[in-house]
């Protein structure tokens, strides 16, 4: 299988060639990504850091853990995320950060707003109630980011503002206002469950006095069948009869007492309890009032009194309360008593001699009343917990690390964005120099000219450094062909000469027995070496032994005459104009001093079109009359891509030599100028192509070969 090489050098080459553009792209695009850049406000970032405990701590139970799987945490982490993201959230946290004052979020007008007031197509009003704390909720949005770190339980809440100090309150906000409202969800649903428990309890407790006044009812209703055998059940009825009267009277007391002391009404607080404690202190605190009342108001006297009296007001409600709860105690005491004697009546009556059916429906009543109790029980244990969860709620999650105020913008980051604008302006620049250089810009390469013109490639000319000749003019490069006949230069002559001989064999010419071959000579633009290129494919002719003639065809500015350095004198545009005689007319051949060949030159340049002239009769004749005379004629034509002088030569070519200059010469010129020269020659002329003035960089070859040349 082929493998296809990469040329380095070659695409050093292209860089080479346009490192101007890719400088000039860099510049461009680090100026303007700068000014950018700059112009932005920068924007800077705090982030707090978010704990989520998935355990489910119990304070009343510290050591009971609700055990979940890993599946089950990371749901609730990830869900955590989204209500810390949660509108709600957004609204304590605009609330707690009081953001509806802070200039940075206050309502503002918006972009369409102030397009529209700068096109005088409406008045800017600014946002104002339900409107203006949407965009308020929307803003903040907008500048929070919230996201699990990694597979942790960790969350991250980052926030963006204009200041650094307003960033880390807002991302500090947001996460208390997140904790606090996961403990006020956390009251509120226990609060809720009470809602539901607490109108239960009321109708348990009903249920259980029911339960408890039917077996005391059906107790007392049968209790007479048992009276007339005597035993414990009278004695216990009266007992149980002087208990529940003595807990109501103690019950009144300490209502009363408790009432009294509320009221600071020790008198009937002194009467409720009777105390003779309460009793005297009540008679002192009489006293002492009487003393003050007697008393001038700005009398020192008084102060002292006062703070007597309220020593003895202290002692009272002191001992008032000492009292009233020894008094408590006699109540539960006596409650105690009276239902441990209705538990012994029932026993008791349990164990009498009772009838079958009564029995039953002791036993049934008994039953209800105990589920009757236990379901109160458990109601009110329930309860009892919930109230003290209520006020133990805490947090599932917590803050392990405040937002501080960053050192420095997080946005933008200007040497990122420079180094990747830098980075991707010498992408761009180096893309720009390959396309300009295969699709816009000149051809580097033969393959490249071949592939893109479709068309036959001889060679490259190389390129050759300027030489000073005696008289310190400059020489020409087609010197070479005479002076160094083994350079590199001249084999690339020759080279095009080998190719052409073989043309010229099939070509019309040989077809016609005509002696002479027509080699026409031309390119696109000016300066594309194609007046050296004839002159040194002349030579190379004329050193091979054959009679050869050159003929300058580029009337308008001809160039021929300075490379053979020769003076100005009559020539071929004299001749075709009329102005020399046919007896002078073997006056415009001059002969080449080193090679020996003859030249026909037009030192003179016209400002007229020239283009009759070289269509007249006059030049056909001369075509004709040199073709019999010489076995190569060369024609140095004028640009065809510039002007039509050149167009109207290709008639009389046998065979033509296309140059084009490397790298220089646009890709667009070189086609439209070969589509003119389809349209002007012959079909059955030839048409080749070759490449000037290509730098020694581009031949890999001459360093390979090098021993070959003798530059």
């Amino acid at each position: 299988m082929d493998e296809q090489e990469i040329d380095l050098r070659a695409i050093l080459g292209v860089l080479r060639r346009h490192i101007r553009l890719i400088v000039l792209v860099v510049v461009a695009v680090l100026v303007v990504t700068g000014g950018v850049v700059y112009s932005l406000k920068p924007e800077f970032t705090a982030t707090t850091l978010v704990y989520v405990d998935t355990a489910r701590k119990d304070l009343l139970d510290p050591d009971a853990l609700t055990g979940v799987s890993s599946s089950a945490d990371n749901a609730r982490v990830d869900s955590e995320v989204e209500i810390v993201r949660s509108i709600p959230t957004l609204l304590r946290v605009i609330q707690d950060a009081n953001l509806l004052s802070d200039p940075e979020f206050m309502p503002r007008i918006g972009l369409r707003q102030e397009v529209m007031a700068f096109l005088r197509l409406g008045e800017p009003t600014l946002p104002t109630g339900e409107e203006a704390l949407n965009a308020l909720v929307s803003r903040l949005q907008n500048s929070i980011s919230v996201q699990r770190r990694g597979l942790t339980y960790l969350i991250s809440i980052n926030a963006e503002a204009a200041s650094p100090e307003t960033a880390a309150r807002i991302a500090n906000a947001t996460a208390n206002a997140y904790i606090a409202l996961q403990i006020q969800s956390k009251t509120q649903s226990v609060l809720n469950s009470l809602d539901v428990l607490e109108p239960r309890i009321a109708e348990a407790t009903t249920r259980l006095a029911q339960s408890e006044g039917a077996f005391d009812t059906f107790v007392e209703d049968n209790v007479d069948r048992l009276a007339g055998s005597g035993g414990d059940i009278d004695q216990l009825r009266q007992r149980l009869t002087a208990a529940t009267s003595e807990r109501e009277r103690l019950g009144s007391v300490v209502d009363s007492a408790n009432a009294s002391l509320l009221q600071n009404n020790y008198d009937q607080l002194a009467s409720s309890l009777q105390s003779e404690a309460i009793a005297g202190l009540e008679q002192q605190r009489a006293d002492l009032l009487a003393r003050i009342n007697s008393l001038e108001p700005t009398s020192g006297d008084v102060v002292n009194l006062r703070g007597d009296l309220a020593s003895i007001e202290q002692r009272m409600r002191s001992t008032a309360e000492e009292e009233i709860q020894t008094l408590q105690q006699q109540v539960t005491a006596t409650q105690d008593e009276a239902s441990a004697l209705r538990e012994q009546v029932r026993q008791s009556f349990l164990a009498s001699d009772l009838p079958p059916d009564v029995l039953t429906n002791i036993y049934e009543l008994q039953q209800n009343a105990s589920l009757a109790r236990s379901n109160y029980e458990r109601l009110v244990a329930r309860v009892n917990d919930l109230r003290a969860q209520a006020d133990l709620q805490v947090a599932d999650s917590r803050v392990v690390a405040q937002a501080t105020p960053p050192n420095g913008p997080s946005f933008p980051n200007t040497r990122l964005i420079l180094v990747l604008a830098g980075l991707a302006a010498v992408g761009l620049g180096v893309g720009l120099a390959f396309v300009v250089d295969n699709f816009v810009g000149g051809f580097t390469s033969a393959d490249q000219l071949e592939t893109v013109a479709r068309r036959e490639v001889v060679t490259g000319i190389p390129l050759q450094k300027p030489v000073k000749r005696e008289d310190g003019q400059i020489a020409s490069a087609a010197d070479l062909v005479i002076t160094s006949p083994l350079s590199h230069y001249s084999e690339s002559l020759r080279r095009v000469r080998l190719r052409l001989d073989q043309l010229l064999l099939d070509s019309k010419a040989a077809r016609k027995n005509r002696r002479g071959k027509v080699i026409l000579v031309t390119s696109s633009l000016p300066v594309e070496g194609k007046t050296t290129t004839a002159l040194a494919l002349a030579r190379t002719y004329g050193v091979a032994g054959q009679r050869v003639l050159i003929i300058d065809a580029d009337l308008r500015k001809p160039s021929l005459h300075k490379h053979l350095n020769l003076g100005s004198t009559a020539g071929l545009h004299e001749y075709l104009a009329g102005e020399i005689s046919p007896e002078e007319s073997k006056s415009i051949i001059h002969r080449d001093p080193q090679s020996g060949i003859s030249v026909v030159l037009s030192s003179n340049s016209s400002n007229l079109p020239t283009e009759h002239l070289l269509t007249s009769k006059t030049f056909v004749q001369l075509i004709e009359a040199a073709t019999q005379a010489f076995d190569i004629v060369v024609i140095d034509t004028p640009p065809a891509g510039v002007v039509v002088d050149g167009v109207y030569l290709m008639q009389f070519a046998d065979v033509i030599l296309f140059l084009t200059r490397y790298a220089s010469t646009t890709q667009r010129e070189v086609l439209n100028t070969l589509k003119t020269i389809d349209r002007s020659k012959d079909e059955e002329t030839p048409l080749v192509l070759a490449m000037t003035q290509q730098p020694d960089t581009a031949r890999s070859y001459s360093y390979k070969y090098s021993s070959y040349y003798a530059d």
